[in-house]
Order: C-alpha cells, then structure tokens, then sequence
C-alpha cells in the first residue's frame, strides 16, 4: 500500500457532540466558551468552503420543564438562551436532556450521563450510521468535546466496484461503517486523480486487506470469529483475474506457484481464493500502518475499532477511554488481544 499525499477529492465529513448545562447561558461575550465556539465554527466554515460540511451536536443538560413545540430537537424554553445559531455552525442539531425529574428532585448524574449516550447514539444511527470514533482536531480549545468522529457518505464517495456487496464481506459490526472505512483507505493510498485500469485494481486489492483486516480485529476482540472468505471478497471487488496473477507472480518465483496449483489440485477457482488471501495477508502489516497514521497514533485507532463494536456515550471521550484503556494490569485481560493486535500486528487470536 503505497501512501500518497493526493486525497483523490475524497470527503471525510468530522463529526463532534458537546454537552452543555444550564449554567453555561446565556454565553457571555468574549468570554472562553464564546472564543471557544467562534473558533470551532470558523474552521468548520472553512472546511465548507472546501466542500465538506461537518456537523455538530449540542447536547443542553438542564430543567427543561414542559415543552410541547420544539425546533428541530431542541424545546423552546431555552431556544432563545441557548441560539447556538449565532456563531453559524454549518449544520447543527440542539438536544435537550432532564436534570430534574417530574417531582422536581435532581436525577442522578450517571443517569443523566445514560440518557446524553441515548440522545448521541440515536443523532448517530439516525443522521451519521456511517460514522466511526476517531479524534478530530476542530479548533475545539477550550470545549469538553464529549464525542467526536467522522464519516464519510456513500454517495460522495467513487468507488469501482458496489458498496453494497463489498460492506457484506466485513463484520457485522463494521458493514454499515464500509464507506468510511474504504474512504480512508482511498484518500490514505497510491490512487490518484489520473485512476486507471491499475490503480482500480491496486485498490480493490486494498480493500481486500481492509476486509480481512477488519475481520482479524474481530476475532482479536473476542467480539466474533475471522469470517474473512478471500473468494467472496474477491468477487466483490470484481478483481481482474489478469492483475491478480501478475501482482502474485511478481512476488513468487515460479515453484511457488507451481506448488500452489498442485495444492489447490489444479482447480482454478481454489487457485485464485489462494491467491488472494496470499496477497492479502502479506498485506496485513501495511494496512495496520497505514490507520495508525490516518487515527494519528495507535490509541486512536484501537478507539476508533473498539468503539465500533462496543460504544462509549455515555462519558465524555477522555473518561470513556480511561476506562477501557487506562485500566489496572489486573484487568487489561479484557482488552490485551486487541490491543496487541493493534500495537503489535497481527496476532494468533486474529486467525480464530
């Protein structure tokens, strides 16, 4: 996989939720919050300017009381003390979470923290099904991001081959997320504007990787098996059998593939499953090294996978993740596998 500073006009939407109280309106002038919120909005108006809209949630902790008229999700009662509008945020949606219960009594805190993961999961599933964790740079200095991320949507993305079929051929807890996976993958790789019948075919093998990849998180994690099928991937990608076997044949000497035909008892198609898995398995190493530069450290891309299968909205993102990640050595059994998969490369567990 070589890597290439062209992005191939790839868009990669940045997505952020913040969680607010009460106290914080009305936002005074000049102060941090409101140079906070006027430099987050000037760098996502920036980047729409580019042709990437970037989207934000507010989520406004406080006692709500009785609302029955709402504007998109956010109650009138404080519509006018909270107008998040004024800084010109590019797409922006406002949600509202009870601190007070029906008696008036306070809620407890981790119930309210319960109840702001609802609000965000059901803004992601609802609005953003393809997003992935990931740490975004927002100009968010002064801000208690509590979750942020990105996507990429199918229709702003040219692949060669159908979305819809290749997201089949990863886990299930990754197929809704294929978009934004193979964006990465796209803008991260050697495929250029000037695609070709060679790029096309370097990248479908790419995504091979990526799928089996994917599947070695999987198994890592202790979340599901490797189900990687290298003949169902290939297919899907609708990969030429003439680029198969010269990439193959430029890496093996001709005894190789002479005794790769009499295991595979000169059957064609076992010939070519064989093929592919070999080319995507020594791809492994690549794929593990491109994501830990695209996430910007290894930490960030074991978020970004761990999340994907076990998400974490009910804490802010730092708290969240010294949970997981900043545990006692006595309770890092949980989480060993897939971080060494992660850190180290590939691992046995991977292959179960």
């Amino acid at each position: 996989m070589q890597v290439t500073v062209h992005d191939g006009g790839i868009v990669i939407h940045r997505l952020t939720a913040v969680v607010l109280n009460e106290h914080h309106f009305p936002i005074v002038e000049n102060s941090q919050l409101d140079v906070a919120f006027l430099r987050m909005a000037n760098q996502a108006l920036q980047r729409k300017q580019n042709g990437i809209v970037d989207s934000f949630l507010f989520v406004v902790c406080g006692n709500i009381g009785d609302a029955t008229e709402q504007t998109t999700l956010f109650p009138l009662p404080l519509k006018d003390q909270a107008n998040l509008d004024k800084y010109g945020f590019p797409e922006i949606d406002i949600i509202s979470v009870e601190t007070m219960d029906e008696n008036g009594d306070q809620i407890d805190y981790s119930d309210v923290e319960e109840n702001i993961g609802d609000e965000i999961s059901k803004w992601l599933k609802e609005k953003h099904p393809t997003a992935i964790t990931a740490f975004t740079s927002n100009g968010d200095d002064g801000i208690d991001v509590w979750w942020s991320g990105i996507e990429a949507i199918s229709d702003e993305i040219e692949l060669p081959f159908d979305l819809e079929i290749f997201s089949k051929t990863l886990p299930d807890s990754q197929r809704f997320k294929a978009a934004t996976w193979l964006a990465i993958l796209k803008k991260s790789c050697a495929y250029a504007c000037d695609e070709n019948w060679v790029s096309d075919n370097q990248f479908r093998i790419n995504s091979i990787a990526l799928s089996e990849w994917l599947h070695g998180f999987e198994a890592a994690s202790g979340n599901g098996y490797n189900n990687f099928d290298a003949g169902e991937a290939g297919n899907a990608v609708e990969l030429d059998d003439f680029y198969l076997g010269c990439t193959w044949g430029q890496e093996n000497p001709k005894d190789c593939i002479a005794e790769a035909y009499e295991e595979c008892e000169s059957d064609v198609d076992d010939m070519k499953t064989f093929i592919i898995s070999s080319i995507s398995s020594g791809l492994r190493n690549e794929c593990r090294d491109l994501f830990v530069e695209y996430f910007g450290s290894e930490l960030g891309l074991f978020w970004a996978l761990y999340t994907s299968i076990w998400p974490k909205f009910n804490k802010p993102v730092a708290d969240a993740l010294q949970d997981v990640a900043g545990l006692r050595e006595n309770d890092f059994e949980d989480v060993a596998e897939p971080w060494m998969f992660v850190t180290d490369g590939w691992t046995d567990s991977a292959d179960s």
